[in-house]
């Protein structure tokens, strides 16, 4: 899979996107799966979804309150 893709089948219509988390963030949202695989690194990605007007936690329309419920784990796409 590539670093991040784009999906149109999770939620029909809507453009969900994949993103590869960040090592940084793998002991704050993943340690128990640190333990389980008894190794630093394993690929793990995060699914992004828009909020209720469309907006991505990137998108200048995007709220702080949104942005902080849904924190973008990688490299957004684009970058």
């Amino acid at each position: 899979m590539a670093l991040t893709t784009t999906a149109y089948t999770l939620l029909p219509g809507t453009p969900c996107y994949f993103i590869e988390v960040a090592d940084r963030y793998y002991s704050d949202y993943v340690g128990f799966l640190k333990w389980y695989y008894r190794r630093r690194q394993f690929p793990l990605y995060q699914i992004i979804w828009p909020n209720n007007e469309g907006c991505y936690p990137w998108s200048p329309g995007a709220t702080r309150a949104f942005k902080e419920w849904q924190p973008v784990l990688g490299e957004r796409p684009g970058n």
